[in-house]
């Protein structure tokens, strides 16, 4: 072979040699499917992760915390409650999980509210007509009504449901409080201003004032039983409806019969003994108290 082809030959070699050396080859580890499996500084392209912005560095992380639309962005994270403003927009759910304020504070804010799917729910309806129908269920809900005919029915299941009624310049603040095996607590102020309250097996407990007929009739099941009736201080009128709690554990009427009268109608226990009703004085037709005997109260 000719020197010059010799030495042709052993440059190229060299030149091959020296380029295969100063090329950076790209390293698997930079090998990518998407942009999340490259650094927020690298873009996912062609299968490597090459330098650029990531779309991912401006996105919320997967498992971010999301505020539902209901709630108008007054989430409290930390104690996963959800504040809902009614303003006539219709009935209302509280979201899944959330433990939901729901305020209704003019006439005809809110709908129906739905609170089966909640924590729990502290309702305030503070205006004549401004909720329809509470649906709590399973769930504890608090439920307050100012006004002539602020809230609808209420009920609740094996949750408990405490409500606050008072008629205000109206009467019939609320309208039927029902629970099973949950408890109800009713406060009752003004003229008419609870419907039927009823329960199961839970305990029921009622305070009823400020007016004639401030509690509808008091159906009591197997649970504790309790009206508290203070009537309008005109002496004639009774702010309790009938009350039937002749299946109950222990079930108590306070009226003292002068400014507090009691209900016309009141069937109590009849299990004392001597065939006597557990009433204040064992006889039928006085009002219902659970210390006149010791089998009065089975709680």
């Amino acid at each position: 072979m000719k020197p010059a082809a010799v030495g042709t030959l052993v440059g190229t070699v060299a030149g091959v040699l020296l380029w295969s050396c100063s090329v950076n080859r790209v390293s698997d580890g930079y090998r990518c499917d998407t942009n999340a499996d490259c650094a927020l500084d690298r873009v996912c392209t062609s299968g490597y992760c090459v330098i650029g912005k990531n779309p991912l560095l401006d996105a919320p992380p997967r498992d971010a915390a999301v505020c539902p639309a209901i709630c108008g962005g007054t989430c409290d994270f930390q104690t996963t409650t959800c504040t809902i403003t009614g303003t006539g927009s219709g009935n209302l759910a509280c979201p899944p999980g959330w433990n939901c304020i729901i305020n209704c504070g003019s006439t005809g804010a809110c709908g129906t509210i739905s609170c089966t799917q909640a924590q729990s729910c502290d309702i305030h309806c503070t205006a004549d007509s401004a909720c329809l129908g509470i649906t709590c269920q399973t769930k504890d809900c608090t439920v307050e009504c100012v006004g002539q005919k602020a809230c609808g029915n209420i009920g609740c299941t094996s949750g408990d449901c405490t409500a606050d009624c008072s008629g205000g310049g109206g009467s019939a603040a609320c309208g039927t409080i029902s629970c099973t095996s949950g408890n109800c607590d009713a406060t009752c102020t003004g003229s008419n201003a609870c419907g039927g309250i009823s329960c199961t097996t839970g305990r029921c407990r009622t305070d009823c004032s400020g007016g004639s007929a401030a509690c509808g009739t008091l159906n009591c099941g197997l649970g504790e039983c309790s009206a508290t009736c203070v009537g309008s201080g005109s002496g004639s009128d009774s702010s309790c409806g009938s009350v039937n709690c002749a299946n109950s554990c222990k079930c108590d009427v306070s009226c003292d019969g002068t400014t507090n009268i009691c209900p016309a109608s009141m069937m109590c226990p009849d299990r004392a003994p001597g065939a006597a009703y557990c009433t204040i004085d064992g006889s039928n037709g006085t009002r219902c108290f659970s210390s006149f005997a010791a089998q009065c109260n089975n709680c």
